[in-house]
Protein backbone atom coordinates (compact mmCIF):
# COMPACT_ATOMS: atom_id res chain seq x y z
CA UNK A 1 0.00 0.00 0.00
CA UNK A 2 1.11 3.96 -0.79
CA UNK A 3 0.02 6.10 2.28
CA UNK A 4 0.66 9.79 1.87
CA UNK A 5 1.00 11.52 5.08
CA UNK A 6 0.10 15.50 5.27
CA UNK A 7 1.87 17.20 8.22
CA UNK A 8 1.57 20.71 9.40
CA UNK A 9 4.98 20.70 10.32
CA UNK A 10 8.29 18.88 10.33
CA UNK A 11 7.79 15.41 12.71
CA UNK A 12 11.22 14.69 13.42
CA UNK A 13 12.97 14.54 15.54
CA UNK A 14 9.93 13.72 17.67
CA UNK A 15 10.56 16.13 20.53
CA UNK A 16 6.52 16.55 21.58
CA UNK A 17 3.30 14.46 21.63
CA UNK A 18 2.04 15.25 18.01
CA UNK A 19 5.43 14.86 16.29
CA UNK A 20 5.74 11.31 18.66
CA UNK A 21 2.03 9.78 17.21
CA UNK A 22 3.30 11.10 13.11
CA UNK A 23 6.40 9.08 13.69
CA UNK A 24 5.79 5.97 15.55
CA UNK A 25 2.35 5.03 13.38
CA UNK A 26 4.78 6.32 10.06
CA UNK A 27 7.84 3.81 11.59
CA UNK A 28 4.62 1.07 12.26
CA UNK A 29 3.91 1.12 8.38
CA UNK A 30 7.01 1.49 7.16
CA UNK A 31 7.94 -2.31 9.60
CA UNK A 32 4.86 -3.93 8.02
CA UNK A 33 6.03 -3.40 4.00
CA UNK A 34 4.36 -0.59 3.32
CA UNK A 35 5.92 2.51 1.21
CA UNK A 36 5.05 5.94 2.81
CA UNK A 37 5.96 9.47 1.53
CA UNK A 38 5.39 12.50 3.92
CA UNK A 39 4.41 16.31 2.48
CA UNK A 40 4.83 19.12 5.03
CA UNK A 41 4.77 22.31 6.24
CA UNK A 42 8.03 23.64 7.51
CA UNK A 43 7.37 26.77 9.18
CA UNK A 44 11.61 27.20 10.01
CA UNK A 45 12.41 26.42 6.47
CA UNK A 46 15.43 24.60 7.26
CA UNK A 47 16.88 21.71 5.15
CA UNK A 48 14.74 19.10 5.97
CA UNK A 49 16.77 16.48 3.22
CA UNK A 50 17.27 14.41 6.28
CA UNK A 51 13.40 13.45 5.91
CA UNK A 52 13.59 11.19 3.53
CA UNK A 53 16.14 9.08 5.35
CA UNK A 54 14.21 9.71 8.66
CA UNK A 55 12.33 5.72 9.12
CA UNK A 56 12.96 4.72 5.57
CA UNK A 57 10.35 7.12 4.42
CA UNK A 58 10.03 6.43 0.08
CA UNK A 59 10.03 10.05 -0.40
CA UNK A 60 9.67 13.73 1.69
CA UNK A 61 8.77 16.83 0.42
CA UNK A 62 8.26 20.17 2.35
CA UNK A 63 7.73 23.95 1.73
CA UNK A 64 8.94 26.85 3.52
CA UNK A 65 6.02 28.61 5.08
CA UNK A 66 5.50 30.63 8.41
CA UNK A 67 2.98 29.40 10.45
CA UNK A 68 3.88 31.50 13.64
CA UNK A 69 1.17 33.37 15.32
CA UNK A 70 1.65 37.06 14.08
CA UNK A 71 -1.10 39.98 16.01
CA UNK A 72 -1.25 41.34 12.42
CA UNK A 73 -2.95 38.35 11.16
CA UNK A 74 -4.41 37.49 13.71
CA UNK A 75 -6.78 40.84 13.83
CA UNK A 76 -7.05 40.64 9.91
CA UNK A 77 -8.72 37.21 10.48
CA UNK A 78 -10.99 38.33 13.05
CA UNK A 79 -12.29 40.98 10.92
CA UNK A 80 -12.93 38.29 7.69
CA UNK A 81 -14.15 36.11 10.28
CA UNK A 82 -12.68 33.31 9.25
CA UNK A 83 -10.54 31.11 11.81
CA UNK A 84 -7.12 32.06 12.73
CA UNK A 85 -6.24 28.93 13.69
CA UNK A 86 -6.98 27.13 10.19
CA UNK A 87 -6.15 30.17 7.90
CA UNK A 88 -2.07 30.07 8.93
CA UNK A 89 -1.76 26.46 7.54
CA UNK A 90 -3.11 27.57 4.15
CA UNK A 91 0.08 28.17 1.56
CA UNK A 92 -0.39 28.14 -2.09
CA UNK A 93 3.12 27.16 -1.99
CA UNK A 94 2.04 24.12 -0.61
CA UNK A 95 -0.81 23.78 -2.69
CA UNK A 96 1.30 23.06 -6.05
CA UNK A 97 3.79 20.90 -4.18
CA UNK A 98 0.90 18.94 -3.13
CA UNK A 99 -0.53 18.89 -6.92
CA UNK A 100 2.89 17.45 -8.03
CA UNK A 101 3.46 15.24 -5.28
CA UNK A 102 0.07 13.15 -5.54
CA UNK A 103 0.48 13.16 -9.42
CA UNK A 104 4.12 12.11 -8.93
CA UNK A 105 3.77 9.42 -5.82
CA UNK A 106 -0.06 8.14 -6.90
CA UNK A 107 -0.96 6.92 -3.64
CA UNK A 108 -3.48 4.50 -2.49
CA UNK A 109 -4.29 6.51 0.63
CA UNK A 110 -3.68 10.18 1.92
CA UNK A 111 -3.61 10.94 5.90
CA UNK A 112 -4.14 13.96 6.83
CA UNK A 113 -2.73 14.46 9.99
CA UNK A 114 -4.87 17.10 12.00
CA UNK A 115 -7.62 19.72 10.92
CA UNK A 116 -5.12 22.13 10.43
CA UNK A 117 -3.78 20.26 7.18
CA UNK A 118 -7.98 19.84 6.27
CA UNK A 119 -8.05 22.83 3.92
CA UNK A 120 -5.87 20.52 1.78
CA UNK A 121 -8.81 18.05 1.31
CA UNK A 122 -10.30 19.58 -1.82
CA UNK A 123 -7.26 19.70 -3.70
CA UNK A 124 -6.07 16.39 -2.96
CA UNK A 125 -9.98 15.59 -4.37
CA UNK A 126 -9.53 17.25 -7.57
CA UNK A 127 -6.13 15.84 -8.38
CA UNK A 128 -6.11 12.47 -6.81
CA UNK A 129 -8.02 9.33 -6.92
CA UNK A 130 -6.91 7.83 -3.49
CA UNK A 131 -8.52 7.53 -0.53
CA UNK A 132 -8.95 10.68 1.99
CA UNK A 133 -8.61 9.52 5.71
CA UNK A 134 -8.61 12.81 8.31
CA UNK A 135 -6.42 11.75 11.14
CA UNK A 136 -7.59 13.88 14.31
CA UNK A 137 -5.13 13.76 17.25
CA UNK A 138 -7.78 15.82 19.33
CA UNK A 139 -11.26 17.41 18.84
CA UNK A 140 -9.81 20.94 18.11
CA UNK A 141 -12.68 23.69 19.28
CA UNK A 142 -13.15 21.53 22.62
CA UNK A 143 -9.72 22.57 23.63
CA UNK A 144 -9.95 26.40 23.18
CA UNK A 145 -12.97 25.83 24.44
CA UNK A 146 -11.91 25.04 27.66
CA UNK A 147 -9.45 27.24 27.44
CA UNK A 148 -11.72 30.37 26.93
CA UNK A 149 -13.81 28.79 29.93
CA UNK A 150 -10.87 28.85 32.53
CA UNK A 151 -9.94 32.42 31.32
CA UNK A 152 -9.94 35.43 33.57
CA UNK A 153 -13.05 37.62 32.09
CA UNK A 154 -11.42 39.91 29.90
CA UNK A 155 -10.50 40.67 26.33
CA UNK A 156 -8.34 37.33 26.48
CA UNK A 157 -11.40 35.17 27.21
CA UNK A 158 -13.55 37.06 24.72
CA UNK A 159 -10.96 36.56 22.15
CA UNK A 160 -10.59 32.87 22.90
CA UNK A 161 -14.17 32.36 23.27
CA UNK A 162 -14.67 33.38 19.20
CA UNK A 163 -11.60 31.27 18.86
CA UNK A 164 -13.20 28.43 19.68
CA UNK A 165 -16.82 29.20 18.08
CA UNK A 166 -15.19 29.40 15.30
CA UNK A 167 -13.20 26.37 14.96
CA UNK A 168 -15.65 24.45 16.07
CA UNK A 169 -17.94 25.47 12.50
CA UNK A 170 -14.81 25.31 10.68
CA UNK A 171 -14.64 21.46 12.04
CA UNK A 172 -18.32 20.56 11.56
CA UNK A 173 -17.50 21.56 7.89
CA UNK A 174 -14.57 19.56 7.28
CA UNK A 175 -16.29 16.14 9.42
CA UNK A 176 -17.73 14.52 5.85
CA UNK A 177 -15.28 15.64 3.65
CA UNK A 178 -13.25 12.66 3.48
CA UNK A 179 -13.65 9.14 3.02
CA UNK A 180 -12.56 8.33 6.78
CA UNK A 181 -11.82 9.60 10.51
CA UNK A 182 -9.21 8.10 12.61
CA UNK A 183 -9.67 9.74 15.94
CA UNK A 184 -6.82 8.39 18.52
CA UNK A 185 -9.49 7.90 21.99
CA UNK A 186 -12.86 6.21 22.20
CA UNK A 187 -13.81 9.86 23.85
CA UNK A 188 -13.05 11.71 20.46
CA UNK A 189 -15.26 9.37 18.56
CA UNK A 190 -18.54 9.84 20.56
CA UNK A 191 -18.00 13.78 20.47
CA UNK A 192 -16.97 13.56 16.36
CA UNK A 193 -20.11 11.80 15.98
CA UNK A 194 -22.21 14.03 18.05
CA UNK A 195 -21.07 16.66 16.15
CA UNK A 196 -22.56 15.07 12.88
CA UNK A 197 -19.59 12.85 11.86
CA UNK A 198 -21.44 10.23 9.15
CA UNK A 199 -18.10 8.60 7.36
CA UNK A 200 -16.47 5.39 8.28
CA UNK A 201 -14.30 5.39 11.25
CA UNK A 202 -11.97 3.62 13.12
CA UNK A 203 -10.14 4.80 16.88
CA UNK A 204 -6.14 4.23 16.23
CA UNK A 205 -4.62 5.16 20.06
CA UNK A 206 -1.06 6.49 20.24
CA UNK A 207 0.58 3.39 20.07
CA UNK A 208 5.03 3.28 21.24
CA UNK A 209 7.23 0.46 21.09
CA UNK A 210 7.22 -0.70 24.29
CA UNK A 211 10.47 -2.77 24.31
CA UNK A 212 12.46 0.46 23.87
CA UNK A 213 11.41 1.70 27.33
CA UNK A 214 13.39 0.24 30.16
CA UNK A 215 11.42 1.19 33.74
CA UNK A 216 14.44 2.41 35.74
CA UNK A 217 12.91 1.54 39.28
CA UNK A 218 12.63 4.03 42.16
CA UNK A 219 15.00 6.85 42.93
CA UNK A 220 17.14 6.72 45.68
CA UNK A 221 16.06 10.82 45.87
CA UNK A 222 12.39 10.93 44.66
CA UNK A 223 11.60 13.81 42.47
CA UNK A 224 8.49 15.44 40.62
CA UNK A 225 8.75 16.03 36.72
CA UNK A 226 6.66 17.58 33.43
CA UNK A 227 7.73 16.84 30.27
CA UNK A 228 5.87 18.80 27.61
CA UNK A 229 6.09 21.31 24.54
CA UNK A 230 5.67 24.52 26.22
CA UNK A 231 4.51 26.14 23.04
CA UNK A 232 1.19 24.22 23.05
CA UNK A 233 -1.41 26.29 24.93
CA UNK A 234 -2.85 23.68 27.26
CA UNK A 235 0.77 22.74 28.43
CA UNK A 236 1.39 26.63 29.28
CA UNK A 237 -1.87 26.87 31.04
CA UNK A 238 -1.45 23.76 33.11
CA UNK A 239 1.85 24.37 34.65
CA UNK A 240 1.27 27.97 34.98
CA UNK A 241 -1.80 26.91 37.49
CA UNK A 242 0.67 24.00 38.99
CA UNK A 243 3.17 26.95 39.74
CA UNK A 244 0.66 29.11 41.32
CA UNK A 245 -1.51 26.66 42.95
CA UNK A 246 -0.22 23.21 43.93
CA UNK A 247 3.75 23.55 44.22
CA UNK A 248 3.92 26.20 46.67
CA UNK A 249 1.94 23.35 48.97
CA UNK A 250 4.31 21.43 48.34
CA UNK A 251 7.48 22.46 48.80
CA UNK A 252 6.23 24.23 51.89
CA UNK A 253 5.66 20.91 53.82
CA UNK A 254 8.49 19.08 51.24
CA UNK A 255 11.29 21.56 51.41
CA UNK A 256 14.11 19.15 49.57
CA UNK A 257 11.93 17.75 46.95
CA UNK A 258 12.52 19.19 43.34
CA UNK A 259 10.26 19.40 40.47
CA UNK A 260 11.78 19.35 37.37
CA UNK A 261 10.12 21.11 33.82
CA UNK A 262 11.80 19.88 30.85
CA UNK A 263 10.15 20.95 27.17
CA UNK A 264 11.02 22.94 24.40
CA UNK A 265 8.93 26.22 24.24
CA UNK A 266 10.01 26.96 27.76
CA UNK A 267 8.71 30.48 28.73
CA UNK A 268 12.13 33.08 29.07
CA UNK A 269 10.65 33.99 32.49
CA UNK A 270 11.03 30.33 33.98
CA UNK A 271 14.23 30.33 32.30
CA UNK A 272 15.41 33.13 33.78
CA UNK A 273 14.46 32.56 37.37
CA UNK A 274 12.42 29.05 38.49
CA UNK A 275 10.48 29.64 41.44
CA UNK A 276 11.83 27.97 44.84
CA UNK A 277 12.36 23.83 44.44
CA UNK A 278 12.33 23.91 41.29
CA UNK A 279 14.66 22.71 38.50
CA UNK A 280 13.85 23.98 34.46
CA UNK A 281 15.46 22.20 31.79
CA UNK A 282 13.87 23.37 28.24
CA UNK A 283 14.51 21.39 25.86
CA UNK A 284 14.94 17.68 25.90
CA UNK A 285 17.02 15.96 23.28
CA UNK A 286 15.96 12.02 25.05
CA UNK A 287 12.42 12.05 26.85
CA UNK A 288 13.51 8.44 27.76
CA UNK A 289 16.33 9.57 29.40
CA UNK A 290 15.21 12.54 31.32
CA UNK A 291 12.32 10.17 32.15
CA UNK A 292 14.22 7.48 33.49
CA UNK A 293 16.46 9.61 36.47
CA UNK A 294 13.03 11.15 38.18
CA UNK A 295 10.05 8.62 39.76
CA UNK A 296 6.91 10.83 39.79
CA UNK A 297 5.43 12.34 36.75
CA UNK A 298 3.04 15.22 37.02
CA UNK A 299 0.01 15.91 33.97
CA UNK A 300 -2.09 19.23 35.66
CA UNK A 301 -3.70 19.84 32.29
CA UNK A 302 -6.94 22.07 32.49
CA UNK A 303 -7.75 21.73 29.04
CA UNK A 304 -7.41 19.50 25.89
CA UNK A 305 -8.38 16.71 23.89
CA UNK A 306 -7.18 13.80 22.35
CA UNK A 307 -4.51 11.68 24.46
CA UNK A 308 -1.77 12.76 26.39
CA UNK A 309 1.38 10.96 24.47
CA UNK A 310 3.43 12.25 27.61
CA UNK A 311 1.26 9.44 29.81
CA UNK A 312 1.67 6.23 27.64
CA UNK A 313 5.77 6.88 27.33
CA UNK A 314 5.64 7.43 31.39
CA UNK A 315 3.80 4.40 31.85
CA UNK A 316 6.08 2.33 29.32
CA UNK A 317 8.75 4.05 31.51
CA UNK A 318 7.20 2.58 35.19
CA UNK A 319 6.48 6.08 36.34
CA UNK A 320 4.56 6.77 38.86
CA UNK A 321 1.81 9.01 37.74
CA UNK A 322 0.10 11.98 39.10
CA UNK A 323 -2.81 13.50 36.75
CA UNK A 324 -5.89 16.08 36.47
CA UNK A 325 -9.10 14.48 34.90
CA UNK A 326 -8.55 15.98 32.10
CA UNK A 327 -5.02 14.49 30.93
CA UNK A 328 -5.99 11.23 31.27
CA UNK A 329 -9.00 11.28 29.08
CA UNK A 330 -9.06 9.07 26.47
CA UNK A 331 -6.34 6.79 28.39
CA UNK A 332 -7.64 3.21 29.41
CA UNK A 333 -6.50 3.68 32.64
CA UNK A 334 -7.68 3.02 36.18
CA UNK A 335 -7.21 5.69 39.34
CA UNK A 336 -5.39 4.28 41.67
CA UNK A 337 -4.05 0.99 40.35
CA UNK A 338 -2.17 2.51 37.23
CA UNK A 339 -2.36 6.21 37.57
CA UNK A 340 -3.27 8.93 40.51
CA UNK A 341 -5.71 11.38 39.77
CA UNK A 342 -6.50 14.51 41.36
CA UNK A 343 -9.19 17.36 40.97
CA UNK A 344 -8.22 20.15 43.09
CA UNK A 345 -4.92 21.31 44.11
CA UNK A 346 -4.96 20.37 47.45
CA UNK A 347 -5.97 16.30 46.12
CA UNK A 348 -2.79 17.13 43.52
CA UNK A 349 -0.41 17.89 46.37
CA UNK A 350 -1.69 15.21 48.28
CA UNK A 351 -1.00 12.91 46.40
CA UNK A 352 2.21 14.24 45.68
CA UNK A 353 3.65 13.70 48.96
CA UNK A 354 2.23 10.39 49.83
CA UNK A 355 3.99 9.21 46.56
CA UNK A 356 7.21 11.11 47.35
CA UNK A 357 6.86 9.71 50.93
CA UNK A 358 6.39 6.01 49.99
CA UNK A 359 8.44 4.84 47.37
CA UNK A 360 6.88 1.27 47.55
CA UNK A 361 3.35 2.66 46.54
CA UNK A 362 5.51 4.15 43.77
CA UNK A 363 6.74 1.74 42.60
CA UNK A 364 3.48 -0.51 42.51
CA UNK A 365 1.65 2.10 40.71
CA UNK A 366 4.46 1.81 37.91
CA UNK A 367 4.30 -1.52 37.72
CA UNK A 368 0.78 -1.56 36.69
CA UNK A 369 1.49 1.10 34.74
CA UNK A 370 3.70 -0.50 32.65
CA UNK A 371 1.81 -3.87 32.31
CA UNK A 372 -1.08 -1.43 30.91
CA UNK A 373 1.05 0.51 28.46
CA UNK A 374 2.29 -3.26 27.18
CA UNK A 375 -1.65 -4.44 26.58
CA UNK A 376 -2.97 -1.82 25.42
CA UNK A 377 -0.36 0.54 23.64
CA UNK A 378 1.55 -1.79 21.45
CA UNK A 379 2.68 0.06 18.57
CA UNK A 380 2.68 -3.05 15.58
CA UNK A 381 -0.65 -3.92 16.65
CA UNK A 382 -2.54 -0.75 16.50
CA UNK A 383 -0.69 0.39 13.07
CA UNK A 384 -1.86 -3.30 11.92
CA UNK A 385 -5.82 -3.07 12.86
CA UNK A 386 -5.27 0.38 11.25
CA UNK A 387 -3.93 -1.07 7.91
CA UNK A 388 -6.96 -3.62 7.75
CA UNK A 389 -9.27 -0.81 8.03
CA UNK A 390 -7.50 0.83 4.80
CA UNK A 391 -7.37 -2.22 2.93
CA UNK A 392 -11.71 -2.38 2.96
CA UNK A 393 -11.76 1.70 2.59
CA UNK A 394 -9.68 1.14 -0.64
CA UNK A 395 -11.89 -1.87 -1.57
CA UNK A 396 -15.02 -0.47 -1.56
Amino acid sequence: MKILQLCNRVPFPPLDGGSLAICNLTKAFIDAGHSISMAVLDPSGRDTSVGKKYHGLASFYSVPVDTSVHVSGAIRTLLTGKSYNVTRFISREFTRLLKEVLVRENPDVVQVEGLYMSPYIETIRENSSAKIVLRTHNVEHRIWKQMSGAAFPGLKKIYLGILARRLKVYEEDRLNLSDAIIPITPLDEVALRELGCRVPMHTAAFGINVAEYIPSGIMDIPSVFHLGAMDWKPNAEGVKWFLEKVWPDVHSRMPGLKLHLGGKGMPSGLLKKAPPGVVVTGAIADARQYMASRQIMIVPLLSGGGMRVKIIEGMAMGKAIISTPVGCEGISCTPGKDILVAATPAELAEKIIHCASNPDFCLAIGKNARTLAENEYNNRLIAARLLGFYEKLISR
